[in-house]
């Protein structure tokens, strides 16, 4: 198992969010499982990145609680660097399967997933078939005993 670390716009989770204006999401990574069984080699790649959207996030009271989301820009102005970015990754890995593990019984996160949601919603990637998207609130259905 191999993990790369994209060299733009890296920092810690807690003080790099979002997109830039070349379409580069913050944290993103790459991690590739390969596995040799006697002749045959199959390959498995997972990509992850901060969620496509210009956002920020405020702490709370000077604490490290950080509560907030921000959108920075609207998604008119979105679309540009939203389109740049996933040109580049359908470029790089073909066809995408987003999975949005973001909460839904936050606002915060439930405002940054009908944002990526809609600009996905709008783009060409939809509409070739070349992004899907599947939102799904993995902590609900972790919570308790269900899992």
């Amino acid at each position: 198992m191999i993990t790369r670390r994209q060299k733009h716009r890296a920092g810690t989770r807690l003080n790099a969010r979002g997109l830039d204006d070349e379409g580069f999401v913050a944290n993103f990574s790459e991690t590739e499982q390969i596995v040799k069984i006697k002749d045959l080699q199959y390959s498995f790649v997972i990509i992850r990145g901060s969620v496509p959207v210009f956002w920020s996030q405020e702490g709370k009271g000077g604490t490290k609680l950080y509560e907030d989301v921000i959108l920075t820009r609207s998604s008119e102005m979105t679309k540009e660097a939203f389109r740049k970015h996933f040109s580049d990754v359908t470029s790089n890995y073909g066809t995408v399967h987003i999975i949005d593990l973001l909460k839904d019984a936050t606002k915060r996160e439930e405002r940054l997933t009908k944002e990526y949601y809609n600009l996905f919603y709008d783009s060409e990637f939809r509409d070739k078939g070349s992004v899907k998207f599947l939102h799904f609130d993995f902590h609900r259905f972790t919570k308790g005993d269900k899992f």
